[in-house]
């Protein structure tokens, strides 16, 4: 489990302008570390004697990587991590349990204390965030509005999560446009995206003669976001080669370029983002874990648009605003009718905000000047065999897709389970009430494998 998180805030609607920012507070009442807290938690709370856990404590009798607090909605739950002295409350010992707040745990020699703060602050509800880059006013987008506003006067590193397509470079963007940096450049470089061969010149720079094409220096994308911001965006894809040289960049704030002879200083506030369950990679030592920790000094979640559905209109407003300004054959930007506004609101979206810019496109040349209608929207795209007003897609009413009965058995095999094996896994929790160990019992399964899955899916985070 990742030692860090966004902040477990909940979010309230008080009435139709104001909301409320609740969390916990984790404070250590005696022990080598007495006096500290942490306020607020994180929704994933690492105690151990390592330097990067959330709570670091020095003490011999807890072990590396101890116990973990995972706060959801207004459940607390711990976990002991395998530790050797174990996790107490009172005199028992705990392996997993849901406690209450201001319960007390006994870590070793230490002693802490959760207590949940009710309404430590209001804000006001907003239809964008401070840069109005970012729209939404359902809770999701207003807890990464009110995460970024405190994030951006810091130069803390942070590490964007979320689907394709949910806007992780929008976000980045807003948090550029926040902060002391803002008149500084903001750089995007897509990892995924490199040559492998070109990965260290495209984010150090070259000199000439360095490597054949090397026709004059070049600076790289460190150099070029001096003063700025800098994204690397899909930073799970980083080729393993190329993590050490990354991690050393970073920890030293210098550069060689390749085939240099001087290092080069560098100044930027580091984002990186992934659509990746960036701790499970470092887990299967696929990412290393010292650049985790590096570049994830808060972890921001950017919510799909499955989740925001209330979102719809005002997104579909500002996207189509949008393409006027992009398409010159487009004069106005067109309305949406009542049905088809139902249309899009019924719709899952698994290609996000990418895929909703996509479905407007197409629908806005098939309204022509009229106002875009039900039947103008296709999910998935127009061939010569469909009416305008068919689709591609998955049925709305919560029928499955069509299945390719076309492919060989393998492939139709794979698909059929990619189909069922998320909402089978997410029941098998609902059953257990989240108990692992449980769950590997009930599905005849190794617990390893259970938790794979559910890392995979995204139901581990929250558990």
């Amino acid at each position: 489990m990742p030692p860090s998180s966004d902040i477990a805030a909940t979010i309230v609607a008080k009435d139709e302008d104001l909301i409320d920012v609740r969390h916990c507070v984790l404070t250590v009442l005696d022990g080598p570390a007495r006096g500290a807290t942490l306020d607020p938690m994180p929704a994933r709370t690492l105690i151990g004697r390592q330097a990067w856990c959330d709570l670091m404590l020095d003490d011999p009798r807890v072990s590396g990587i101890h116990c973990e607090i995972i706060l959801r909605g207004d459940t607390i739950r711990v976990r002991d991590r395998n530790s050797t002295n174990g996790v107490w409350v009172e005199t028992a010992r705990i392996a997993e349990a849901t406690i209450e707040p201001g319960t007390v745990l006994r870590v070793g020699s230490s002693s802490l204390r959760i207590d949940a703060r009710q309404a430590v602050h209001s804000t006001r509800q907003a239809s964008s965030d401070a840069s109005g880059r970012l729209v939404g006013k359902t809770a999701p987008m207003q807890r990464l509005f009110d995460m970024l506003g405190r994030v951006a006067s810091r130069d803390l590193p942070v590490l964007l999560l979320g689907e394709t397509g949910t806007g992780k470079t929008a976000v980045a963007e807003a948090l550029h446009t926040q902060s002391a940096r803002r008149d500084g450049p903001f750089v995007a470089i897509n990892c995924a995206g490199l040559p492998p061969e070109l990965v260290e010149s495209t984010l150090f720079g070259h000199v000439k003669g360095s490597f054949t094409g090397a026709h004059k220096d070049a600076e790289g994308v460190f150099q070029q976001a001096r003063g700025g911001t800098l994204l690397l965006d899909e930073i799970g894809e980083l080729p393993p080669a190329m993590q050490p040289k990354l991690l050393t960049a970073l920890d030293q704030g210098r550069v060689r370029p390749v085939g240099g002879e001087r290092e080069v200083e560098i100044d930027f506030r580091l984002v990186a983002a992934t659509n990746r369950n960036l701790w499970a990679e470092v887990e299967a030592e696929r990412f290393r874990q010292d650049l985790y920790f590096r570049v994830a000094g808060i972890e921001l979640v950017v919510p799909p648009l499955r989740e925001r559905s209330a979102d719809i209109a005002p997104l579909a407003e500002r996207l189509m605003a949008r393409l006027v300004q992009e398409d010159p054959g487009l004069r106005k930007a067109p309305g949406l009718t009542p049905g088809a506004l139902e249309r899009l609101r019924a719709h899952s979206w698994p290609g996000n905000v990418r895929e909703l810019a996509n479905a407007l496109a197409r629908a806005s040349m098939l309204a022509g000047d009229e106002d875009i209608e039900a039947e103008h929207i296709m999910l998935r795209g127009w061939s010569a065999s469909t009416d305008a007003g068919t689709t591609a897609s998955a049925p709305t009413g919560g029928e499955p897709p069509d299945l390719d009965m076309d492919q060989d058995f393998k492939a139709f095999k794979a698909q059929l389970l990619a189909l069922h094996e998320q909402p089978y896994f997410e029941r098998l929790m609902e059953r257990v009430d989240g108990n692992i160990t449980r769950a590997a019992r009930e599905a005849g399964l190794s617990r390893t494998y259970v938790l794979t899955m559910l890392r995979k899916y995204g139901i581990y985070e929250t558990l």
